[in-house]
């Protein structure tokens, strides 16, 4: 297994005895959570794995409404009842998916057709801001109440499974389509706003949106620029650890990665820049998300140690990563956050 060292590493340079905690608040949980498969059950192995603090659960919209307003808990409720159990906790995501991918077939929005024909709803189309709004409102009321239930990820604001936030912009065509579709920056930060609002009125649990490069008003992608200053920014304003009201939002690196450049250097000297140091500005409020192949023992260790220097306590990992890891290894991160007690030595 690694070690921590004196000034919090999770490395092989000294052999010593972890504290019990890492000293940093955030209002997001901690600990290593799998992500289940989408409409998936969630692993025995993993249920009952001590070194897994919970389950990160996520149906498709369709299954969740296959009618308006007419929801479906069924599952979410079967796999809460499974987590509380086995002494875990959950996080749950909802897959807004595209047409005949997730995408309830009642919706009756405006739609966008990316050049690989794959077709989606326009994130300002009032009608699927409403029903994409309503969807979590109600999902919120359901769950408030259960402490099983501690956090919320926010995916499927956007569109496509792409850089710009899911948003369909791989392409020239697909950009300048999107502009000529009436693409505004200012739409999808007032979106994201009136999508936090109505949460955040629903809900005292923090809930996490992933961050991309986002296109400004001339196809340009950016994330240090149009991310932080027309998203992160104003919703940490409102809703981060500084807000007036309950502090409750967050945000997440969804490939979080052993190649992650490294701020104090101990294992790269790669410059932070654009995403990372983003990401880093706004630590302890980041969680982290495993790049989604397999890693040796050796990467999942520098994955770990350098998700440290991002202050990064919440951290999802595939359920066949976390079987196939070094246990000792899961073991000294979660000492590191608190959650365990454990020697970490070699």
């Amino acid at each position: 297994a690694f070690t921590v060292t004196d000034n919090g590493d999770l490395s092989a340079k000294k052999n010593v005895k972890v504290n019990a905690s890492s000293g940093s608040s955030t209002y997001l949980p901690k600990g290593v959570y799998a992500l289940v498969s989408r409409d998936k059950k969630a692993e025995l192995a993993i249920l009952t794995n001590p070194n897994v603090s919970g389950i990160q659960i996520r149906a498709s919209w369709d299954k969740i409404e296959p009618t308006n307003n007419n929801f479906d808990w069924a599952y979410f409720d079967s796999l809460i009842s499974q987590a509380k159990a086995n002494n875990k906790k959950v996080s749950i995501a909802v897959a807004r998916g595209l047409q005949n991918d997730g995408l309830p077939s009642w919706l009756s929005s405006l739609m966008f057709t990316c050049s690989d024909s794959s077709v989606g709803p326009i994130p300002w189309d009032t009608i699927y801001k409403k029903e994409w709004i309503e969807l979590w409102k109600n999902l919120a009321e359901r769950y408030e109440n259960d402490p099983t239930v501690v956090m919320y990820h926010i995916g499927g604001i956007y569109s496509w499974h792409t850089p710009d936030w899911d948003l369909c912009d791989a392409t020239a065509v697909d950009k300048n389509n999107w502009l000529n579709s009436g693409y505004q920056i200012e739409k999808i930060k007032q979106f994201a706003l009136e999508f936090a609002q109505a949460l955040a009125a629903k809900t005292k649990k923090p809930f996490i949106l992933p961050i991309a490069g986002t296109m400004d008003n001339n196809g340009k992608i950016n994330t240090s620029q149009n991310t932080n200053d027309f998203i992160i920014k104003p919703l940490f304003d409102l809703y981060g650890p500084t807000a007036i009201a309950v502090s409750q939002f967050g945000i997440m690196r969804t490939v979080f990665q052993v190649t992650t450049p490294d701020p104090l250097g101990i294992w790269y000297v790669r410059p932070l820049g654009d995403q990372f140091g983003t990401l880093y500005n706004w630590k302890p409020y980041i969680a982290g998300q495993r790049q989604s192949i397999a890693h040796t023992s050796d990467e999942l260790k520098i994955m770990f140690d350098i998700s440290l220097h991002y202050n990064i306590q919440f951290m999802e990992l595939g359920s066949t990563q976390i079987l196939t890891a070094n246990q000792d290894d899961l073991g000294c991160y979660n000492t590191y956050l608190g959650i365990l007690d454990v020697h970490c030595g070699h």
